[in-house]
This record gives C-alpha cells, sequence and structure tokens, in this order.
C-alpha cells in the first residue's frame, strides 16, 4: 500500500490540517485495508489502541463473567454490567471498522461516517 501526503487526497477523503502525511492512498481492496492494520500510516494510531482497548476490555469482561462475586449478582445487575460491556467493545470495535476501512472507496468512507459514527 502507498501512502500519500495530504494535497494527494481525494475530496471525499477526511483528513486532519495538521497530519500533512503518511495517508493511505484510496484503494477499493478490503485485503488491503486489513493488511494495512500492520503497517505504519497516519491511522496506526487510532486502530492499534482501538483494538487494544477491545482486547482489553474483553478479557474484563469475560474475568467479571467468571468471577464469583459476579454469580451472586441479581439478574439485573448483570444485565447492567453486560451491557456496559458490550456498549464498549462495539464502541471499539466500529472505531477500529471505521478507520482500517475509511481508504477503501468513498462508498465505504460515507457509509462507515454514517453508520459506525454515529
Amino acid at each position: 500500500m502507498s501512502l500519500i501526503n495530504v494535497k494527494s487526497l481525494p475530496k471525499w477523503y477526511g483528513h486532519n490540517d495538521f497530519i500533512l502525511n503518511s495517508y493511505r492512498s484510496p484503494n477499493q481492496s478490503f485485503k488491503v485495508c486489513l493488511q494495512s492494520v500492520f503497517r505504519l500510516h497516519n491511522e496506526s494510531g487510532n486502530i492499534s489502541t482501538h483494538i487494544m482497548g477491545f482486547l482489553l476490555f474483553a478479557i474484563l469482561f469475560i474475568h467479571t463473567m467468571a468471577c464469583n462475586s459476579f454469580k451472586k449478582f441479581d439478574s439485573t445487575d448483570k444485565l447492567i454490567f453486560s451491557v456496559y460491556f458490550v456498549a464498549i467493545l462495539t464502541c471499539y470495535t466500529m472505531s477500529s471498522l471505521f478507520h482500517t476501512f475509511q481508504c477503501h472507496s468513498r462508498q465505504a468512507f460515507k457509509f462507515f461516517a454514517k453508520y459506525l459514527c454515529q
């Protein structure tokens, strides 16, 4: 995947005025977008920290559910904990997907911005 500067970006591509280079070029390939997760570019920090956050809270969720004191909670408390963790995991998942696939195409950018980031 080639990296481009802000002046080479298409108008639809979201950008930050303070980040001038290392943008992934639009590529029309979901496979290339996924492979870019393991390369250094302007979205690397967003993608990696949100994946790490997802993994951390997934582990905490599993640990909380397996904890002996959690088993003593009533069903309302369990529901509240579950909704909380699912909301966090959903947020991290959607953000990771947006930052990973925003370089795919104008249609993908609009879809992810509209349905994942609202």
